[in-house]
């Protein structure tokens, strides 16, 4: 069970990495063409807010997943 925990923090730390608002500047360029991309370029601040959102969201999270499996 204990394991089960650390893996659900490790795996929302990762998430959190991915959801990051900075790779933002990567990712537009790799969507370019698609209709994503056409969003993301167009909604730019509120893109970047609502990925700030969930990246802080899910490093709270994994956080609190890591922190309970220290506690016992």
């Amino acid at each position: 069970m204990e394991q089960n925990k650390s893996l659900k923090g490790w795996l929302l730390m990762g998430a959190a990495f991915l959801f990051c608002p900075c790779h933002l500047v990567f990712l537009v360029p790799l969507l370019a063409g698609t209709a994503l991309g056409g969003i993301l370029s167009r909604y730019w601040g509120i893109t970047s807010g609502v990925l700030a959102a969930i990246f802080v969201v899910l490093l709270w999270l994994g956080f609190k997943f890591l922190n309970q499996e220290k506690r016992g």
